[in-house]
């Protein structure tokens, strides 16, 4: 590692946690836990990791600990994505502490980050592992010599069997990198070497995951997971369409930058002003993606490329999108917010192109600053939206222990009731008790696993009781449409609570 090298990894740790701490510092310091990290509070789900796929999981758990501990998360979370923002802008070749900045700046403060902290905190610190594992694969892929080519691809085969989607970050990495080289006249016979080494580590790390996975299953005598998070269908396109799933791939990228989330803003006369910066971002986002052509364009012309670098320009230019969301089409159109970091790739396109321009002259300027403001803007509203889900969390956990707490107490002081004897029921889904409610302003904060309680499924009930109540009282089930349950009241009315046989049911709230 030379001394440019050593200093942009300095520069990519002081940003990193600048940044973090800015969005996510929140995070560090309050439990807030709610669905799948309810759950997983104490994280015994090795086995259900392998089944997904994720079979080196329970290595990382182990080395880490198997309690959920917000500040240690969050501690890894920060140094694993300082890592990885250094070997981001250093396969993208970027020189300057701005690059590092904004690169850092992007990576850490938007809505996959704000995902995995507000609902899959457990998961937080392996899925930016399995970031920097990917981004550091190709780092070494591109460096010459057996030994990083190997390094290369065992390094992505790790972040294969740490979280598979992030394959897909640096699949785009491998395609902007080309883009970028072809731009700057590199000669074709390199590039196409080049090529075959990321593909042989692609290949490489592919197969040698899917031995290893395979083998763990059988010596472990574990199921393939058939979920809609599952790979027992992986490969299966019996029925499918494939034309239509990759013009829906490249339409959800689309929609990602069209349809961005912004937060709660001002009400005007009954309406949300947040419009107002949907279409800001909206403006924003087709400003760099128009200025970044531009520039390679400008490149074109400046180093007279010849018509089939153009030509192979034109067609990554059209495959990115595809390169960035091929896990939709692996998965058959099943995605969702944590599967989609790849898409930030565009920002680190524009970053290394228009921000570090070969020349000075003031119309390549005036587009620097331009890229400057536009990142800028979008991690502004991406912070602030960041810790107004927080913030949401937080007042949903409270207002959860408050209700529960309330019917702990009623339980307990009901007639009949014996404890560690009496069996109780929950009836009805908690997302749906009239007691159960987002202030106003706050429905307006949607997100991947973020619903108007922390309680949103049948398991996080029993979490609930046993990780923030430490409740003695046994949880059993009833059925919620029996003639019984059906004319109860829902809590906290009179009769809500009532004995069904021997069982103590509290109705929540009536059956969808």
């Amino acid at each position: 590692m030379d001394r440019l090298q050593k200093r942009k990894l300095l520069w990519a740790f002081e940003a990193t946690a600048f940044f973090y701490l800015l969005a996510h510092g929140y995070r560090f310091v309050n439990n807030m836990f709610s669905g799948d990290s309810l759950v997983a509070v104490y994280q015994d789900d090795y086995a259900w990791q392998i089944a997904l796929g994720r079979c080196f999981n329970p290595i990382w758990v182990f080395l880490r600990g198997t309690l959920t501990s917000p500040w240690l998360i969050s501690v890894l979370g920060t140094f694993w994505m300082s890592l990885a923002v250094f070997c981001v802008v250093d396969f993208l070749g970027g020189s300057s502490r701005g690059a590092v900045i904004l690169t850092a700046s992007v990576m850490t403060i938007n809505p996959v980050v704000a995902c995995l902290n507000a609902t899959f905190l457990p998961w937080t610190d392996l899925q930016i592992f399995a970031l920097f594992l990917n981004a550091a694969g190709v780092w070494f892929l591109k460096e010459k010599g057996k030994r990083n080519f190997f390094v290369g691809f065992f390094l992505l085969m790790l972040g294969l069997g740490t979280y598979q989607a992030y394959l897909m970050v640096s699949v785009s990495l491998v395609m902007i990198r080309i883009l970028m080289d072809l731009a700057e006249k590199r000669e074709l016979d390199r590039e196409g070497k080049l090529i075959l080494r990321y593909g042989a580590g692609f290949l490489g790390a592919g197969v040698f995951y899917f031995i290893i996975w395979k083998t763990m299953q059988k010596m472990l005598n574990i199921w393939t997971a058939d979920t809609y998070n599952g790979l027992s269908s992986l490969g299966d396109y019996t029925g499918v369409a494939f034309g239509r799933l990759a013009a829906e791939a490249y339409k959800e990228v689309f929609r990602f930058f069209w349809n961005p989330h912004v937060f709660v803003s001002l009400y005007f006369k009954g309406s949300s002003l947040e419009i107002l910066w949907i279409w800001v971002l909206r403006l924003v986002n087709s400003a760099i993606v128009l200025m970044t052509a531009a520039v390679v364009l400008y490149q074109n012309h400046r180093n007279k490329t010849s018509v089939i670098q153009k030509v192979l320009q034109a067609s990554l230019f059209l495959l990115l999108p595809l390169g960035m969301n091929f896990v939709y089409i692996l998965s058959k159109g099943m995605e969702h917010t944590l599967m989609i970091f790849s898409f930030l790739t565009v920002y680190f396109l524009a970053i290394r192109l228009l921000l570090e321009p070969a020349e000075k002259n003031k119309w390549l300027m005036g587009i620097k600053y331009a890229c400057i403001a536009g990142l800028a803007l979008v991690c502004w509203v991406n912070m602030i939206f960041s810790n107004q889900i927080y913030l949401k969390r937080k007042l949903q956990e409270e207002a959860s222990l408050s209700l529960l707490t309330r019917i702990v107490n009623d339980v307990e002081n009901f007639e009949g009731y014996l404890p560690g004897r009496t069996q109780v029921a929950l009836s009805g889904k908690m997302a749906l008790s009239t007691e159960i409610s987002d202030p106003a302003g706050f429905e307006d904060l949607t997100l991947y696993g973020v619903s108007n309680t922390p309680l949103f499924y049948a398991g996080t009930i029993d979490a609930y009781f046993k990780y923030y109540l430490n409740s003695a009282i046994v949880l059993t089930e009833v059925d919620p449409y029996s003639e019984e349950v059906r004319n109860m009241p829902s809590y906290p009315a009179q009769g809500s609570i009532a004995f069904v046989g021997d069982v103590l049911v509290v109705k929540i709230a009536e059956p969808n």
